[in-house]
């Protein structure tokens, strides 16, 4: 891994400070969204976050699945305090591909019992997002959704008394029911 990057991951995972970890996180995210070429990247603000070094890399699609592993790492090191891990879960889910799957519904399934509101609602609108980018077999989502139980837990955030919760956890449990009837 570039030492750049790798420098990025050493940050997030030892500073005592929770903006420091949360630009960190803004800086992969940079990254990813840059290598990606994702229309929304903004190379303005690229410049104001990510340092000269930073700015100049150009990530092969190794090292892309390489930043991804390691996000993957530190969450499931469950070193990080909540706030950083919902901001690197979502980080993850809004950029990374099909592979991933099944790291991010196993997340998904193991903390949504404990999200607040807004956890809930931003892992909803990431999670309808990732399945909209979801390029694998439908087999394999389907195999994913049922093992994960992820419409158990989009039920229950449809009890909860926020109506754009409600409504978020109700479409996105419905496109659920196609993929998994269809």
């Amino acid at each position: 891994m570039n030492s750049l990057i790798r420098d990025i991951f050493i940050t997030l995972e030892s500073a005592k400070d929770e903006e420091e970890r949360q630009r960190a996180i803004v800086q992969l995210v940079m990254l990813l969204e840059r290598a990606l070429r994702r229309p929304q990247m903004d190379e303005e603000l690229c410049a104001i976050f990510l340092p000269e070094g930073l700015l100049v890399i150009e990530l092969s699609a190794s090292e892309i699945d390489e930043v991804f592993n390691e996000m993957a790492k530190v969450l499931g090191n469950n070193q990080l305090p909540r706030n950083s891990k919902m901001s690197l879960f979502w980080a993850l889910t809004s950029n990374a591909d099909s592979k991933f799957g099944e790291f991010i519904f196993n997340f998904f399934s193991v903390y949504a019992g404990t999200f607040s509101e807004q956890e809930a609602f931003g892992s909803i609108a990431q999670l309808s997002g990732f399945l909209e980018r979801y390029e694998g077999p439908v087999s394999q989502v389907r195999r994913l959704l049922i093992e994960f139980d992820i419409q158990k837990h989009l039920t229950g955030f449809q009890t909860s008394p926020s109506l754009r919760l409600q409504h978020s956890a109700a479409l996105l449990n419905d496109k659920l029911k196609s993929i998994l009837e269809n």
